[in-house]
């Protein structure tokens, strides 16, 4: 794992290979594959420690917007493996492990929001991945950048936009709970958020 990363920070994903690194490491090829099926698992697994580490250091935080500043400046700090990994990669692939690392957090979040009022689960999930394709878009832009933004106010920004939508959302759909002839606007962003899932 150790000698991957040092790879990552010299060469793209994309040429890395099974033979390289075991001989840079010293193992066999056996070695390799008793512990990994190919080098699309052993990225997996480091991906996956990478993002179990970044939990840890922002487990003390319970403010999603923090956790995502201080995410974002650690992969600022790696920007170069970041972006060995970003070329190589399929778009799917990466969309994927984006959405599905900040998934749980947002349904979090959405759910703590609506604890006062009578939202199905579905459409809890619905909205929540609405967010999760922001973000997704979000990060996507943050790399097409370089990385040159200034995170911070940038993740502020994204805050705003976030709470005020949800604040909306909410506010519409009780007005209409209430008899008035007010606009569903649950039901509208459960078929938007139903066709982006079959898109």
């Amino acid at each position: 794992m150790q000698t991957f990363e040092e790879m990552l920070e010299e060469i793209p994903f994309g040429k890395i290979t099974v033979s390289a690194l075991v001989a840079r490491c010293e193992i066999s090829s056996n070695t390799f594959y008793y512990h990994f099926k190919d080098i699309f698992d052993l990225l997996d697994a480091w991906l996956n420690k990478e993002k179990e580490q970044y939990q840890k250091e922002v487990g003390h935080i319970d403010n999603w917007a923090e956790g995502l500043k201080s995410v974002l400046h650690g992969i600022k700090q790696k920007s170069r493996q970041v972006y060995h990994i970003y070329d190589s990669l399929s778009r799917e692939r990466l969309e994927r492990y984006v959405f599905t690392s900040v998934e749980s957090c947002f349904f979090d979040y959405v759910k703590e929001r609506v604890v006062k009022t009578n939202v199905k689960e579905e459409t809890l999930m619905r909205i929540s991945n609405f967010y999760c394709y922001a973000v997704l878009g979000f990060f996507l832009k943050f790399l097409w950048e370089k990385m040159d933004g200034d995170i911070d106010s940038d993740v502020d920004e994204l805050c705003r936009i976030f709470d005020g939508a949800l604040e909306y959302i909410l506010c519409k759909a009780e007005a209409g709970e209430e008899g008035e002839k007010q606009p569903r606007v649950l039901d509208a962003l459960e078929q938007e958020t139903s066709d982006l899932d079959k898109f």
